[in-house]
């Protein structure tokens, strides 16, 4: 692609009259865009009117120097990925970009990149710590649907930052308590508005594998009346589940063959029509309750691959 005769498309915090005059200044074919008004989502960039931001209309992308965070390096790699014609600039803090399979929003966008097809995942809004509350309020309800939906962050583990809203007051309220209590948190993180998978029975699976075996899963369930969540750590009850479905098998047979990833922890659920969804991953899964109810000595196991290697 020609950078010279598409149009800069320029990232930055605000569209302000400062900015404005100066890039007109410069009298290049220059869209401001800003990035607090923005929605990235598991299907692509939004602009607040719920317009995809389509970038092969672009010959380059500068991020301004002041952009920092999870936040613009997932749009890296999205772009890096889909648009790999499109040049960048002023990235240099971040040139490979590299995957962490512990923020969860990176999940979403690799199993998009890796082409990783044979999974249900529910449809996620990463939300920008310096977003207006009441236009992500806005749009998530329109690109989410109907409530509930599951809010946490991108980072964390054990299920106890995980919320549930039933309604725009709640959500509008639990953001604008997240930028005055946790600001610093957010700085280095992403929040994940999620449509909620109601599932047939209240428990979830999990899933472990060790390099490309199946090495062994769980069900859990909450004991708690209105918990939706069916966490080991916060009172769940778990029980061994002898995984034999072939559609699971597949599944994570193809992730791990196709990202190399030597151990993995996937978190599974079915709808109430008996669809199969992916929640999380993580490649450092809590091990306490599953070696307790299936015998498996899994620390043991991977301590004694690793010497192998």
């Amino acid at each position: 692609m020609n950078e010279n005769s598409n149009p800069t498309l320029l990232f930055c915090h605000s569209s302000n009259k400062r900015t404005q005059a100066a890039v007109k200044k410069l009298e290049r074919d220059i869209e401001l865009l800003n990035f607090n008004e923005l929605f990235f989502t598991d299907s692509g960039l939004y602009r607040a009117d719920m317009q995809l931001v389509d970038f092969s209309n672009y010959g380059r992308v500068i991020f301004f120097p002041s952009l920092q965070g999870p936040y613009k390096f997932a749009l890296i790699k999205y772009l890096k990925e889909f648009y790999p014609t499109t040049k960048l600039r002023n990235i240099p803090n971040v040139p490979e970009c590299k995957w962490n399979w512990e923020n969860k929003f990176d999940l979403f966008l690799a199993i998009r990149c890796f082409g990783i097809e044979n999974i249900n995942l529910p449809k996620t809004l990463a939300v920008n710590y310096q977003a207006e509350p009441a236009q992500v309020v806005k749009f998530a309800g329109a690109y989410l649907g109907h409530y509930p939906f599951v809010v946490k962050p991108s980072w964390g583990s054990q299920g106890r930052s995980v919320k549930l809203v039933t309604n725009e007051a709640e959500l509008l309220n639990l953001l604008l308590d997240a930028q005055k209590t946790d600001r610093l948190f957010y700085l280095t993180n992403m929040l994940l508005i999620q449509q909620m998978i109601k599932p047939k029975i209240q428990e979830d699976l999990r899933v472990i594998m060790l390099k490309d075996k199946v090495i062994g899963g769980m069900k859990r369930a909450s004991k708690k009346e209105g918990e939706f969540r069916n966490n080991y750590s916060l009172g769940g009850s778990i029980s061994k589940h002898d995984v034999s479905e072939p559609e699971i098998i597949d599944f994570v047979k193809s992730f791990q063959q196709k990202t190399g990833l030597p151990s993995i922890g996937f978190d599974l659920i079915r709808d109430e029509n008996e669809q199969l969804y992916l929640l999380e991953i993580t490649t450092l899964p809590q091990v306490n309750g599953f070696e307790s109810v299936t015998a498996i000595k899994f620390f043991e196991m991977r301590l004694h691959d690793l010497l192998e290697d």
